[in-house]
């Protein structure tokens, strides 16, 4: 339970990469790091609800649903958050492919302005829910295991 707790600690500590305002806060080149600021917290919850619930599936988006079904917590949030995950690695993926296209070391670094609209729009209101695996990660942890 002690590696839960630090798992589930760690995927809270770290805030979405948006502005006071709700814009993606970028580094001085334009982009964001979605490793940091949106997969992290969410394999980082998966892994702290599956081990507390004991939940071998190893995929992110399986170990969210099947932790938070035992757990008789939101499954709308888990599915969420792993529409999320796909969503980022998606994003994280194309830029790398782009980056090594124009010879630059790829990273999970993302050009905001690169992105199409629709998909800046998405992910401002992504980043806005990742906060969500907090709150599905206390449900999930403070749940009892069923018997």
């Amino acid at each position: 339970q002690g590696l839960s707790r630090f798992l589930a600690e760690q995927a809270v500590s770290r805030r979405a990469p948006l502005t006071l305002f709700g814009r993606v806060r970028t580094d001085e080149a334009g982009r964001v790091d979605l490793k940091a600021g949106a997969l992290f917290p969410i394999v980082a919850g998966a892994r702290a609800m599956a081990l507390r619930h004991g939940v071998s599936a190893t995929a992110t988006a399986e170990r969210l649903s099947e932790a938070t079904r035992i757990a008789g917590a939101g499954e709308s949030d888990a599915r969420m958050l792993a529409d999320i995950h796909a969503f980022v690695a998606r994003l994280m993926l194309g830029q790398q492919i782009a980056d090594l296209a124009a010879g630059r070391k790829p990273s999970t670094r993302v050009d905001v302005k690169a992105l199409e609209p629709a998909d800046r729009d998405r992910l401002r209101e992504a980043l806005g829910h990742v906060d969500v695996v907090g709150e599905t990660a206390r449900a999930v942890l403070s749940a009892q295991t069923p018997p």
